[in-house]
């Protein structure tokens, strides 16, 4: 039988919230002890996250806890943003199994991270596996590392978000047991008798016909369809009378196929990336990521109508995939763009959530960017909610 709960603290006091919160979660699960604790704590508890972790296990009774830091968190309860929040959940099941674990040094290792990841989950190989990471946003090489993931165990899927904080470290923390890292990726294996379902919602929708990239280098596109990149991006700007580059680039991003063979995106099918710079004179765009001559690009627009459709459309269908097997809990890993960023109050997602799934215990946190799969892997993913729904089998 799985038994799943959530608490939350919004007390100043680092080990008073995390007491609180710990409490809270073992009594909703009805549990003295619990096999695995997940827990995401904002900066101004940066201080003290060691001891907040020694609390937390010596309050649910083990040591099997994963988490990071993080801007805001999400629960049941609500959404917190940029305030002192801990939040905790708590697991205990007889079929399904948490494997945490601690990678370091994440810079220098690439790729690499998941053959290291791969040696301390030996077991991990069924395609109803699921792996949850939490990397060091501000030194993870994207690209070789989900290419690891995607070599490593082909067709087990992977959902997290990466560590974030509120602008005053500069650098995140991941934590793993009582152990506290910055520059590495911690997490957790599913596996076992367990069920899942995995949805992603993504606030931007493309507004144009996409573009060839003709000549880029490195993350710099010069030219799309053969024209100055520069040209058409201002040739949009002028259909939608934006004088101002500032404001551009708040809502206007670049999205790209998940699959680089496509040559349109496909809903669901695509990540986006800000437009970091431009420049007149080369005639250029500078994006987010790096971008390779002979794919395809489109412009898309965050905005909170379009965001609010996609999500309440994603909840939906994976409560019809989970009709008749209702899940035992929720991840919900939601980008720093979202929230009142982008809704302009808090609880918008959660909110939708809690309509399909009044009384599923959820915990989250607001990413730097957010980790979901496709349909040859996983992507690192911009202004996207990624929902996971786990129950057992």
């Amino acid at each position: 039988m799985l038994k799943a709960g959530v608490g939350a603290s919004i007390d100043k006091s680092t080990l008073s919230a995390a007491t609180a919160a710990a409490r809270e979660a073992m009594a909703r699960a009805g549990l003295h002890q619990a096999d695995f604790a997940l827990v995401f704590a904002t900066i101004p508890h940066a201080a003290l996250y060691p001891r907040m972790l020694e609390r937390i296990a010596e309050i649910t009774r083990t040591r099997h806890v994963v988490g990071c830091s993080a801007m805001g968190i999400v629960t049941s309860d609500g959404e917190v943003e940029d305030e002192p929040a801990i939040a905790v959940m708590v697991l205990a099941s007889d079929t399904i199994m948490a494997t945490p674990f601690l990678i370091r040094s994440l810079r220098q290792q690439g790729g690499l991270a998941a053959r290291r990841m791969a040696g301390m989950l030996a077991n991990a190989r069924s395609s109803r596996d699921l792996l949850m990471l939490f990397p060091d946003t501000l030194t993870l090489q994207a690209g070789p590392f989900l290419e690891g993931l995607r070599r490593t165990w082909p067709g087990v899927a992977a959902v997290g978000g990466g560590a974030s904080e509120n602008g005053t470290h500069m650098h995140t923390y991941q934590w793993c047991g009582t152990e506290v890292a910055s520059d590495a990726v911690c997490g957790a294996m599913f596996s076992g008798g367990m069920s899942r379902a995995i949805g992603h919602t993504i606030a931007c929708h493309p507004v144009a016909d996409p573009f060839l990239v003709t000549r880029a280098e490195g993350n710099v596109i010069y030219e799309l369809g053969g024209r100055p990149a520069y040209e058409v991006f201002t040739n949009l700007l002028r259909e939608w009378a934006i004088t101002d580059l500032r404001t551009a680039a708040s809502m206007i991003l670049l999205g790209f196929p998940c699959d680089p063979t496509q040559t349109c995106l496909l809903p669901g099918e695509y990540y986006v990336r800000n437009i970091h710079g431009v420049d007149p004179h080369e005639g250029s765009l500078l994006a987010g990521s790096p971008v390779r001559e002979g794919q395809v690009v489109s412009f898309t627009v965050r905005d909170a109508a379009n965001a609010r459709r996609d999500m309440e459309n994603m909840v939906e269908e994976l409560s019809r995939v989970c009709s008749g097997r209702p899940p035992g809990f929720g991840l919900y890993f939601n980008c720093c763009g979202r929230g009142t960023a982008l809704y302009g109050h808090a609880n918008v997602d959660l909110e939708i959530i809690r309509r399909q799934f009044a009384d599923l215990p959820v915990i989250g946190f607001f990413t730097y960017a957010e980790i979901g799969p496709t349909a040859d892997g996983s992507c690192l993913h911009n202004y996207t909610g990624v929902l996971t729904l786990i129950g057992e089998a």
